[in-house]
């Protein structure tokens, strides 16, 4: 008995001494090649302030080393109001306001590249107008009236000066799942977490995410190659997910799927709560800008599935154009950047790969600089009339 014990223990101790041995050199490994591969300009800091009921924001003056895949590196800086910018200083203040604000999520922030490969900057430099990028990954319309009004507070955007509202497939079943007005603060609250606080189930899957985040990202790499050829990581760490997968994403399917098949990934408020979510919020935007005399361009852009697969249960750019004509006169327009891409994928076979980056959903410097274009127009016009 003692000895099928020792033996035990022995396997055990063996075990475990040599998965420590290889962590603490996939650690050692992966922080020189991370420093290598990123040019030192930037601070290795966290970039997000987070609040206990589950809300999230920019913190102000920081930066990050970031990538996407093996060969993608970028530096991210926070200027000191709190907003993605060219650097960690922003040239707009209350005493030289910006002209144009931008709202929307991760396609808006430029979560994938560099600073210069986002629609927002290219607008930038093509215009000359001051502009804050307002944008943060995973929010949506309850989040942006949120940006929106801190943006009033710190007095930034000029009167007669132009939201540009970028609304979001995702942000469906972000408004139908995730963000609510918190009765408590001035910031949103996550539903999700409100829900499951506490509970063990709740723990549980904070837990696998951080243990994802940690062995399926780059800060252990080797570790991360290991279970990704184990086919272990869940489907948002691989950078080489299929074109057929990525075009039935459950979060895009809303415009071509049924919503009896998608409630449970809509739930509670379902793919309809969550579209009158975006409408309620959006006016909410619309009545305050009413206020400050600021208008509001609405800009619709498509995920793949929406260039791939026919709109025939909810047509994205219709949907849009709806809540721009409830906003009467203040909404100066549509950017149908969801019409361009369906033109350009008529007249090429390989407009995914031209227009996206591979393996995900999020457009890549091409496909911004079609944003950028179709935009740009209405902003000429508007500030030439202004």
């Amino acid at each position: 008995m003692k000895f099928k014990f020792l033996n035990f223990f022995l396997l055990g101790f063996s075990v475990t001494t040599s998965i420590f041995i290889f962590l603490t050199i996939d650690f050692i490994y992966s922080f020189y090649l991370n420093n290598y591969k990123f040019p030192h300009k930037t601070r290795n800091t966290e970039i997000l302030k987070k609040f206990d009921n589950g809300f999230y924001d920019l913190e102000k003056s920081t930066s990050k080393k970031a990538s996407w895949g093996k060969d993608i590196f970028y530096d991210i800086y926070i200027n000191n109001f709190g907003f993605r910018d060219k650097s960690l200083i922003a040239d707009y203040s209350n005493k030289a306001k910006a002209s144009i604000l931008f709202l929307g999520d991760s396609n808006t922030y430029g979560i994938l590249g560099e600073w210069d490969h986002n629609y927002v900057s290219m607008i930038i430099n093509d215009t000359g107008l001051r502009s804050i990028n307002g944008g943060v990954f995973s929010w949506s319309p309850t989040p942006y009236l949120y940006q929106y009004k801190k943006i009033l507070n710190y007095d930034l955007l000029k009167k007669n000066g132009l939201i540009v509202l970028s609304i979001d497939i995702s942000d469906v079943q972000d408004e139908a799942t995730r963000w609510e007005d918190d009765i408590y603060e001035d910031y949103p609250r996550n539903r999700l977490k409100i829900l499951k606080n506490n509970s063990f189930f709740n723990n549980l899957r904070i837990f696998k995410n951080k243990f994802n985040n940690l062995t399926c990202g780059n800060r252990i790499i080797l570790t991360s190659k290991l279970r990704k050829i184990l086919n272990t990581c869940p489907r948002i760490y691989y950078t080489n997910n299929r074109f057929e997968e990525i075009i039935i994403f459950e979060r895009s399917a809303f415009t071509w799927q049924s919503q009896e098949k998608l409630k449970h990934h809509y739930y509670p408020l379902g793919v309809d709560g969550g579209l009158n979510k975006i409408k309620e919020k959006s006016l909410q935007i619309n009545d305050l800008a009413k206020e400050y005399n600021h208008k509001i361009l609405i800009v619709s852009y498509p995920w793949p599935a929406q260039i791939a697969i026919k709109q025939d249960k909810i047509n994205w750019s219709l949907f849009l154009k709806e809540i721009c004509k409830e906003m009467g006169d203040n909404c100066i327009g549509i950017a149908d950047v969801s019409k361009e891409f369906e033109y350009l994928s008529r007249k090429q076979k390989n407009w995914y790969s031209k227009y996206f980056i591979k393996g995900d959903i999020h457009l890549s410097e091409e496909g911004n600089r079609v944003m950028a274009r179709i935009i740009r127009p209405f902003l000429i016009e508007f500030f030439s009339l202004n």
